[in-house]
């Protein structure tokens, strides 16, 4: 029996795997606003420690359960990182269509689409292995 594998999981065996990718985390964002708040320990560690505010520039912000083509991806603003009282604040460029409460979310180092056309490609590359009748003829 074949075993589906979502997008998703791919991503997150990435981000295990690859140092830098990016980071997985539960975020709030609300509707016509450009700011995802969390309290995930790991993106609180990132900002803090004298780290400037525009560690996370050029990055992408990826919600999977947003609407595809339009809050689904994001680019984070200049000085896109806040840390006060063990909360951060994350703003991207262009606001939500939709509120997001306590959803999976991820800072990307590439867009998301790039890397789904590398996993396709990759994917391209894998063979199956088939069993043809060595049998003369098309009478098998």
């Amino acid at each position: 029996m074949a075993t589906s594998i979502s997008g998703t999981n791919i991503i997150d065996q990435l981000i295990d795997e690859v140092p830098g990718l990016g980071w997985k985390f539960v975020g709030t964002a609300t509707s016509g606003g450009d700011i995802v708040t969390t309290t995930d320990p790991e993106i609180n560690k990132l900002g803090s420690g004298g780290v400037v505010s525009t560690r996370f520039d050029g990055l992408f912000l990826y919600i999977p359960t947003g609407t595809v083509g339009t809050d689904q991806v994001h680019s984070i603003d200049n000085n896109g990182l806040g840390i006060s009282a063990a909360t951060s604040t994350i703003q991207t460029l262009g606001n939500y269509g939709a509120t997001y409460t306590s959803a999976a979310m991820y800072i990307m180092a590439i867009h998301p689409d790039v890397l789904r056309r590398l996993i396709n490609d990759a994917l391209e590359l894998e063979y199956t292995d088939i069993t043809l009748p060595l049998v003369e003829g098309t009478d098998w």
